[in-house]
C-alpha cells in the first residue's frame, strides 16, 4: 500500500495508483475533478494541487465547459503545457443547457459544436481523450447525437465518446444505433455515485442521474466504464466524523442508512489505518463489475493526501458488502 503519514510526513511514490485503460490509453483510477479551480482554489493552488496529484501516479483530468466559466479548462491547458501529453488523460463535457434554464436543450450539432471547439481552444489543445455529454435530452433521437459526436471523432477533435447523467435505457439506445450504423459508441458513464446515497426527502436538480440498482445492473452487463462523479458525498462522511456537517452535505445525505454506513466504513478504516476519506473512495475503486473510477474534488493538498490512501487499497468483498448495509 502507499506510504503516507496520517500526520501527512514523507510521502514515499513508488508504483501505488491503481490504472485501468479507457479507449486503449492508460488512466489511474483516482481522477482529479476541476470544478472550482480558478475560482474557489486559486491559480498557484491548483497547480501545487494538480503536480500532486500527478506525483501521486495521477493522470486523468476531468473537467467540462460549464466549470468556472471556462477557468477550469484553462488551468488544467496550462498545467498540460508542463507536461507530456501523452502521458495525461483528459476529459471535458459539453452540451449543458444554460444554468437559468436546465430545461432548455443543447444538444444540437451547433451547440455541441460550439461547446467542444471552445473547450479545445481554452486547453490550448487538438484533442481531448474523451468528451461527454453533461445532460441528455430525451426527446431528441439518441442516434442523431451519435451521428454528431461521431463527426468529432473524425474530425480529431476526441479519440471517444461518454455521456453524463444519461439513463440505462437512452445509453443502451444510442449505443444500439452506433453498433447497427457502424460508429463509435459511448465507452464511458458519468453517474452521480457515492458510499452516501441521496436522503429520499431530498431534490434539487431532477436532471442528476444516480447509481442505483437498476443502472448498476445495466453496467455489469454492457462492460461500460463508470466514471463516479460526487463520489465524495460533499465530504459528508469525514465532516459527520469530525462534527462540522453543513450545507449540501446534510441537507442531501443525513439520514440513517448514511450513518450506518459511516460506522461501517468507521471500523474499516480503522482495520487498514487509514482515513474514512479513503474508504469512501476505495469504495468505488475496488468495484470489480463495472470498472469504476471515482472522480474525487479535493481542494488542497491535505484533502488530497487523505484521498490519497485510496490509491492502491482495494477493499474485499466482504468490506463491499459490509459497507452497502
Amino acid at each position: 500500500m502507499l506510504k503516507l503519514s496520517l500526520i501527512y510526513g514523507t510521502i514515499n511514490i513508488g508504483d501505488c495508483m491503481l490504472y485501468t485503460h479507457i479507449s486503449q490509453k492508460k488512466t489511474s483510477k483516482l481522477v482529479m475533478g476541476t470544478d472550482y479551480m480558478g475560482t474557489l482554489v486559486p491559480e498557484n493552488d491548483v497547480m501545487n494541487l494538480f503536480d500532486c496529484y500527478y506525483n501521486l501516479g495521477g493522470n486523468h483530468f476531468d473537467t467540462a465547459h460549464l466549470y468556472c466559466r471556462g477557468e477550469s479548462e484553462r488551468l488544467v491547458g496550462k498545467w498540460l503545457k508542463t507536461k507530456n501529453r501523452d502521458d495525461i488523460f483528459v476529459s471535458t463535457k459539453g452540451g449543458h443547457p444554460p444554468l437559468s434554464d436546465m430545461t432548455v436543450s443543447r444538444l444540437d450539432e451547433k451547440d455541441l459544436r460550439c461547446d467542444i471547439e471552445e473547450s479545445l481552444k481554452r486547453l490550448n489543445e487538438e484533442y481531448v481523450d474523451l468528451y461527454y455529454l453533461h445532460r441528455d435530452d430525451i426527446n431528441r433521437p439518441a442516434g442523431e447525437i451519435i451521428e454528431t459526436l461521431n463527426k468529432f471523432i473524425k474530425e480529431g477533435k476526441t479519440k471517444a465518446i461518454g455521456c453524463s447523467n444519461w439513463r440505462a435505457e437512452r445509453i443502451k439506445e444510442a449505443n444500439d444505433y452506433a453498433k447497427e450504423h457502424n460508429l463509435e459508441c459511448f465507452i464511458a458513464s458519468q453517474i452521480k455515485w457515492s458510499l452516501a446515497v441521496t436522503a429520499p426527502c431530498f431534490s434539487d436538480d431532477p436532471t442528476l442521474v444516480e447509481m442505483d440498482e437498476r443502472e448498476l445492473e445495466f453496467y455489469k452487463a454492457s462492460g461500460m466504464k463508470v466514471v463516479a462523479f460526487a463520489s465524495q458525498a460533499k465530504g459528508f462522511f469525514s465532516k459527520y466524523e469530525n462534527g462540522n456537517l453543513d450545507g449540501k452535505a446534510k441537507e442531501r445525505y443525513l439520514w440513517e442508512k448514511n450513518v450506518a454506513r459511516f460506522e461501517s466504513a468507521k471500523k474499516i478504516a480503522l482495520e487498514h489505518n487509514v482515513p474514512v476519506a479513503a474508504i469512501v473512495v476505495s469504495y468505488i475503486i475496488s468495484q470489480k463489475n463495472p470498472d469504476s473510477l471515482p472522480i474525487v474534488g479535493c481542494k488542497n493538498i491535505n484533502q488530497l493526501k487523505d484521498t490519497a490512501f485510496c490509491c492502491d487499497l482495494v477493499l474485499s468483498d466482504e468490506e463491499i458488502k459490509k459497507l452497502n448495509i
